[in-house]
């Protein structure tokens, strides 16, 4: 493992003409950039359209962020607040929407896509040094009409070190007229289409897409919205990654509440707003919905949270965008920001320990549209500045002015095994945070905002802590890195370690109860054998578990009864390969204190004919599942005999034609009830 600090840059505006008033050290402000000097105060808002995203990138390695701003092309940084318009460095695509940034050949600098529809398409532009950008012309990723599309995300499915590209088509809106695109990376910046994949057979009005390891098995899943601009409730698009079991690797995810819940989403925003070590998700929604926050409450369940419980962030309506999930006052937790279209006012939201409070920012919160937004920290003082696409009044360059003697810390990170970018890395610090050790946990991601990303590199605000005391950086190749006492206040590069082999695993099924945890893993490649199953609580200190077998073919299967309820433990495999011992990724699961009510799966969703109901009770009494049809009137019921309380399954619809339509699932026991919805087609 190599590390490179990188020089500080004690970099100002030079003009700042309308900064906001002086403030106290815990209160957040930001100002926005005036000065006519600045190109992206005269030009950021783009020729003609809207709905564009946008991009913190640093294209020429020279350790400032540049950015770029879809339809007005690149403006690089020189510092000092100083930007150059590049206006022919990256085309405009016509009226293109969407961009995501990789180091698509490995060669160490970051190439660009950029998503359109009709009548120009989408395309690769190849970094080629120097701010030189050459557009790709041949192969499956050259820029024909076969590649239409709303919004892209680049991100490493297979594992196998290249990233791939995921294009989302929304039919029927912006000249598009046929499904996703799906392409694997075939290494050196070639791509192949993946046609067979779920993700690329139907069509649909899939919004923007996003590459996240949600489930913890060490490979990416992905996620995308289904908005339809006008209201409409649908499902969502989520689909878990599979490995090489199912054709495409991906296969639509069925589960309530995620994929079950009517939205009209925008996009997925995977983050620990929590800091319990997993994946959360907030959705934002158009139409005059409110927003979505569910929180994974371990093992990949997700339960969404009440305005009671987390406040006006999933209550606030209007038609909503991006949301940028960064910790802008450095105070150890990640605050939200949240773009809306037509005159709505934009949203801040500063995160209080797990509760949201609505905060007016001056014209960062005014009346929009405001479309896409960017987060990275431009000016390298430690504060992560923004800027936000909107017309021409509405859009702006905004840099964090919060005061305060908070600390922070950068990390970089270069895939060597792993994709260059490092695309699905997850990095956790621990420091400490109002006066006790806390860990926070962040993913590397090239699609978190409303069709763009922000910068890649994790940012972290610790507080008062002056120190790291541990990092641990887990790569997608299912590497680890950890280092301890790092220094505050400055930017660190980790780079994987090299000389060793991936380890290639899915984790094919799990559940967790009181009487204990079980999970299924499939191993991809014969020459790997089992050696061990690992378990720990989060603290590092792993140890070896029994109650495991291999079937010989691969498929393991752990059972662990010595658990604690109310726990949340970590597992992974320990495999020999021919040039030695290695380690999976980490499967995260929770043991519940009881078991609860809840309806765990729908079969398929939307399906057609009877539905395969599998549910959870506490308690031993009988429980009842009853099934509404569209015009909410009962059509079936079933009533289970006393019994064990835990898992169970049954069959509703079945004595009945199922028409088309959204029924609803409700399954009562001792006075209490849950529901969920289950779509049904022709």
């Amino acid at each position: 493992m190599h590390l490179r600090h990188s020089p500080q840059h004690a970099l100002t505006l030079c003009a700042l003409l309308a900064a906001l008033a002086a403030a106290p050290a815990s209160a957040q402000t930001f100002a926005k950039v005036t000065d006519p000097a600045n190109p992206i105060v005269t030009l950021g808002s783009g020729p003609g359209g809207s709905f564009i995203g946008s991009a913190w990138v640093d294209t020429d390695n020279d350790g400032d962020l540049d950015l770029f701003i879809v339809r007005n092309g690149l403006f690089r940084n020189d510092g000092a607040g100083v930007f150059v318009h590049l206006s022919g460095a990256i085309a405009s695509q016509g009226l293109a929407t969407g961009t995501t940034w990789a180091d698509v050949d490995n060669d160490g600098d970051l190439d660009c896509y950029v998503a359109g529809g009709a009548p120009n398409g989408s395309a690769l532009y190849r970094n080629q040094g120097g701010n030189v950008f050459a557009k790709v012309t041949s192969g499956a990723i050259a820029d024909t009409l076969t590649h239409l599309g709303w919004a892209a995300a680049f991100g490493d499915y297979d594992s196998d070190g290249w990233a791939d590209l995921v294009l989302a088509a929304p039919v029927g809106f912006n000249g598009v007229t046929g499904p996703n695109r799906l392409l694997h990376a075939d290494g050196g910046g070639a791509f192949s289409r993946v046609d067979s994949s779920t993700v690329a057979t139907g069509v649909g009005f899939y919004t923007v897409p996003s590459w996240c390891d949600w489930d913890g098995d060490g490979d990416l899943d992905l996620s995308i919205g289904s908005g339809s601009g006008g209201g409409a409730l649908l499902t969502d698009y989520l689909y878990r990654n599979r490995h090489e079991t199912t054709p495409g690797w991906l296969q639509r995810y069925l589960v309530a509440p995620l994929a079950t819940d009517l939205h009209d989403g925008q996009q997925y925003h995977w983050v620990d707003y929590d800091d319990d070590g997993d994946l959360d998700v907030y959705l934002t929604n158009f139409g005059g919905n409110a927003n979505t926050l569910y929180a994974n409450t371990g093992g990949g369940v997700f339960v969404a949270r009440t305005s009671a419980e987390v406040g006006p962030i999933v209550s606030d309506v209007g038609p909503s965008l991006a949301s940028i999930w960064e910790d802008f006052d450095n105070d150890g937790d990640q605050d939200c920001y949240v773009t809306n279209a037509q005159t709505f006012a934009a949203k801040y939201y500063r995160n209080d320990g797990g509760t949201f409070t609505s905060l007016a920012m001056g014209t960062l919160t005014g009346n929009g549209p405001h479309w896409g937004a960017t987060a990275g920290d431009y000016d390298g003082d430690g504060a992560v500045d923004l800027y936000v696409n909107g017309n021409a009044t509405a859009h702006g360059l905004y840099r964090n002015t919060t005061a305060g003697a908070h600390h922070w810390l950068d990390v970089k990170l270069r895939g060597t095994i792993s994709n260059r970018s490092a695309l699905g890395a997850r990095v956790r610090v621990r420091s400490m945070v109002g006066g006790s050790p806390r860990w926070q946990m962040r993913h590397v991601s090239a699609q978190n905002s409303f069709n763009g990303m922000s910068r890649l590199d994790p940012h972290f605000g610790l507080a008062e802590g002056g120190v790291v005391d541990t990092l641990v950086v887990e790569w997608p190749s299912g590497m680890r890195s950890t280092l301890t006492g790092v220094a505050a206040d400055q930017t660190i590069e980790v780079i994987e370690p090299t000389g060793v082999t991936a380890v290639t695993a899915s984790l094919v099924e799990s559940s967790a109860s009181p009487d204990g945890v079980r999970s299924v893993w499939q191993l991809a490649g014969s020459p790997a054998q089992l050696v061990a199953v690992e378990r720990d609580r989060r603290d590092g200190e792993w140890i070896e578990i029994a109650g495991v077998t291999d079937d010989g073919a691969g498929r393991i299967t752990v059972e662990d009864a010595d658990v604690q309820v109310d726990a949340t433990y970590r597992y992974r495999l320990v495999i020999r390969e021919p040039d030695g011992v290695r380690r999976t990724g980490t499967q995260e699961i929770r043991v519940p204190g009881q078991f609860r009510l809840a309806i765990r799966s729908l079969g398929a969703n939307p399906g057609r004919g009877p539905i395969r109901v599998e549910f959870e009770v506490p308690g031993r009494e009988s429980a009842e599942l009853e099934l509404f049809d569209p015009s909410g009137r009962r059509v079936d019921s079933l009533h289970s005999a006393p019994g064990s309380a835990g898992r169970h399954a049954a069959q509703l619809g079945a004595r009945q034609a199922m028409r088309p339509g959204v029924y609803l699932v409700r399954l009562r026991q001792n006075g209490s009830e849950v529901t969920a919805k289950v779509s049904r087609v022709e």
